[in-house]
């Protein structure tokens, strides 16, 4: 259904396409541990390049009181 409109629409199939592959990767990681999937480097659907891995675990990244400290030391 995605692809048939993103063709109706011009858009390029292949990035859909792509982004089903990101999905459907990325889904039994987040089932195996949903804690830990998002520290793990996926492939860009534009560029179909290798990202890299975070620095940061995402919930370390989101800790306020850590931003806080940053600019406040």
């Amino acid at each position: 259904m995605l692809i048939m409109l993103a063709k109706d629409v011009g858009y390029p199939t292949e990035y859909v396409e792509r982004a089903f592959a990101v999905v459907f990767q990325c889904v039994p990681d987040r089932m195996e541990n949903i804690w830990t999937y998002r520290s793990k480097a996926y492939r860009t659907v534009f560029t179909d390049e290798q990202s890299p891995a975070p620095e940061v675990r995402w919930d370390e990244s989101m800790d306020d009181d850590k931003l806080v400290k940053q600019y406040t030391d």
